[in-house]
């Protein structure tokens, strides 16, 4: 158990004693400490307080990710308020079990243990609603997004001077880097910007204003 102050403690235990078998409960306060005992024991479950009272929410969820990115990591339950919602979305992101308010019946409250102790995720049905908007409007902004958006800042250059007309000789000298290494970023524009030769890459160019026609190159060589 993460964080959770000495009562909670006591009644969590209580409330646990009903359903389960309970060999090592291991309390700590520091997000570090977990991560470390995690590494070097094998624990079946982590409750965690979204209430850290040694640190700030921010670092709840690097200590989430850190988790997540870990091999046979436990899962996480996360107790907490559902007031911050958008909160709650980024803990079920870095992929933790479930996330209980504090207020739920203790029935949902094992219940929810029980679906994650079997490997399976926990969504309260207060929470369903939010959380599915949450993705549908994460997946519809996605989907306006311009695709010139998803290139790197070098890739970026890259399309400009593509655009503009300049092989990839030019290009290499402008940027101080190899033809090989322009013949790659070359390769991520395309992909990214899912054309198949330089005509089309120029015509979205204008399309979002990007390019100017003058700027046309006469040949459309790939």
């Amino acid at each position: 158990m993460a964080n959770i102050n000495p009562v909670e403690q006591i009644g969590i235990k209580t409330v646990l004693a009903q359903s389960f078998e309970l060999d090592t409960i291991q309390e700590s306060s520091h997000t570090q400490d977990i991560l470390s005992e995690v590494q070097h024991q094998r624990f079946d479950l982590i409750i965690v307080d979204s209430e850290w009272r040694n640190g700030h929410k921010a670092e709840i969820l690097r200590m989430l990710k850190e988790l997540k990115s870990m091999k046979s990591s436990p899962p996480v339950v996360v107790i907490g308020s559902f007031d911050d919602r958008q909160y709650v979305f980024e803990a079920y992101k870095e992929g933790i079990g479930s996330f209980v308010d504090k207020s739920c019946p203790n029935e949902e409250f094992l219940f929810a243990i029980d679906k994650v102790l079997g490997g399976r995720k926990y969504v309260c049905p207060v929470l369903d609603e939010y959380l599915a908007g949450q993705i549908l409007n994460r997946d519809t902004k996605d989907a306006m997004r311009p695709l010139h958006e998803s290139l790197s800042g070098r890739e970026y250059q890259v399309m400009l001077y593509l655009v503009q007309g300049l092989t990839q000789t030019e290009i290499a000298q402008k940027l101080n880097i190899n033809r090989k290494t322009v013949h790659t970023y070359k390769s991520r524009v395309y992909e990214k910007m899912q054309v198949e030769n330089l005509k089309e890459l120029m015509m979205y160019a204008m399309r979002h204003g990007i390019a100017n026609p003058c700027m046309m190159p006469d040949d459309y060589d790939n």
